[in-house]
């Protein structure tokens, strides 16, 4: 089986609102320095059966709702839109979380398969 990956969308999702003054600093716990790194990122699938104009813009309007979501999320999890400095602490300087759409060449059940 045979997967073709193509990017075609990434930006930086921003908080909806910025962070105050007062929470730009970040530390980091004792657990938080002991816990292996982790990639926590989501994977949302959707069938192309038969594409047609209202898919594109299902998908589009899917697509511009979890990015206003996730920017309002953001403003609440302000650490996610930061950046490590040092392994020590979080600055959370509202850069964003990294958001891409796909484009996968394959069948969805070759995609998912755990088999």
């Amino acid at each position: 089986m045979k997967v073709e990956v193509e990017v075609i969308f990434k930006e930086l999702i921003k908080p909806s609102s910025p962070t105050p003054n007062h929470l730009h600093h970040y530390n980091l716990s004792l657990l938080d320095h002991l816990t292996p790194q982790l990639n926590n990122s989501m994977v949302y699938f959707f069938a192309a059966n038969g594409v047609s104009n209202q898919f594109i813009n299902t998908t589009l309007n899917a697509s511009n709702h979890l990015k206003k979501t996730l920017s309002q999320a953001l403003t609440h999890y302000y650490p996610l839109a930061g950046r490590f400095v040092d392994k020590a602490f979080i600055e959370c300087n509202d850069e964003g979380a990294l958001y891409l759409e796909d484009k996968v060449r394959c069948k969805l059940n070759d995609a998912v398969d755990t088999g």
